[in-house]
């Protein structure tokens, strides 16, 4: 599937949102893996550690379960992770107590195996109505939403996915890839590819 350019959410949607993370967390692009862990989040993290960079990997319980051992690598190597709810299904029409039970459940879970506590969650498909942003608060969770998609999920040519993000990143963006079953075949090429450009112009500017 051809992609015509990457999605940045609405703008109003920082407004209805306030409450949730629009920013990075550090003074260079941050890069968010969902869906994981899977057979290429051992790859991203050796990318993490060539390049001494830090991720967000809003990790299924279920996949967690799978890959314990990724898990205590990410952790001891200082990466953050987050819920990205107990299944990953639309939450959008479920009830306050349904919505509050499973994300709690899903942080009880990933915080059992991480051994570390949970501070950030990502809804699937990012898909939240306003009022359910507060009941992630209530909880004492913050919401991440992502401010670029790579739309890694479409399977395009590495080349393309590389260029057309390298080209649109900026400073404070976060990122949104895919480390789970929809994982592009060829994601720590895109990564490692999108870290040296990221690399490059800030040497440039110094």
């Amino acid at each position: 599937m051809e992609i015509t350019s990457f999605t940045r959410p609405p703008k109003i949607f920082h407004t209805l949102y306030s409450q949730s993370v629009w920013s990075s967390l550090s003074s260079s692009p941050l890069f968010t893996f969902d869906d994981g862990p899977g057979e290429m989040t051992d790859k991203i993290l050796d990318l993490g550690d060539k390049y001494n960079e830090k991720f967000v990997f809003f990790l299924l319980p279920h996949n967690a379960e799978k890959h314990k051992e990724t898990i205590r690598r990410m952790v001891s190597a200082g990466h953050i992770i987050g819920s990205h709810f107990l299944s990953h299904k639309s939450y959008l029409f479920v009830d306050k107590a349904r919505f509050q039970s499973e994300l709690r459940q899903s942080v009880d879970e990933l915080s059992s195996v991480a051994e570390t506590k949970i501070e950030y969650c990502r809804a699937p498909y990012g898909r939240i109505f306003p009022w359910q942003q507060k009941w992630i608060t209530e909880l004492g969770l913050q919401h991440m939403y992502w401010t670029l998609d790579s739309q890694d999920y479409y399977q395009c040519p590495a080349q393309l996915i590389t260029h057309r993000l390298t080209q649109k990143i900026c400073r404070n963006d976060i990122v949104l890839f895919h480390d789970g079953d929809t994982f592009h075949h060829e994601l720590d090429i895109i990564v490692e590819h999108c870290l040296q450009s990221i690399n490059l112009s800030d040497n440039r500017k110094e």
